[in-house]
């Protein structure tokens, strides 16, 4: 099958500590208050497999279905711990830098990532990371992933964090 997305575990936070030690790494709490206040939820947190595959996973906005335009504000927080190395080959999260300032949803008509030899502008940069560590970005952040072209299973975990007036994914 050709999936963008992969195999995803839901709420995997009750099936080890681990998972419970991994939400209280400094820099992450750091960044997360910093982005959502000291009263931020988690929402969710799943892990994430993705094997080769041709077709990408569109630009989106984390911020919880709110239409256009957001705002300024960081509603959302996405914490991306990277466990196999990120690379554009290994189908990794892509980022529009800069994005999160526009306080808007790409339209339509921006959610392709495609390639440069088939007219793609492509504004979006891979997440170059090696295995261990954490990417965090605001929730307006327009963010899809590349397809993975590399053999083997590309695996991160997620966590993903609101401010405390929104409904959080899953029932912790």
């Amino acid at each position: 099958v050709d999936s963008p997305f992969g195999d995803r575990m839901h709420s995997i936070f009750f099936e080890d500590e681990v998972f419970h030690e991994a939400l209280m790494n400094p820099p992450l709490l750091a960044l997360v208050t910093y982005l959502l206040g000291y009263s931020a939820v988690l929402s969710a947190m799943g892990c994430w497999m993705k094997g080769p595959c041709k077709s990408n996973f569109p630009l989106h906005t984390d911020c919880g279905g709110m239409p256009t335009p957001l705002p300024p504000e960081s509603y959302a927080a996405q914490c991306t711990f990277v466990l196999t190395d990120f690379n554009r080959d290994n189908g990794a999260t892509c980022l529009v830098p800069g994005s999160h300032k526009w306080c808007r949803n790409p339209e339509d008509s921006e959610t392709a990532l495609l390639p440069y030899e088939e007219g793609g502008k492509e504004q979006a940069v891979a997440s170059e990371a090696p295995a261990g560590s954490i990417i965090i970005w605001h929730g307006n952040t327009w963010h899809g992933a590349f397809n993975r072209i590399a053999p083997g299973i590309r695996i991160s975990v997620t966590a993903y964090f609101v401010r405390p007036f929104m409904r959080p994914l899953e029932d912790f």
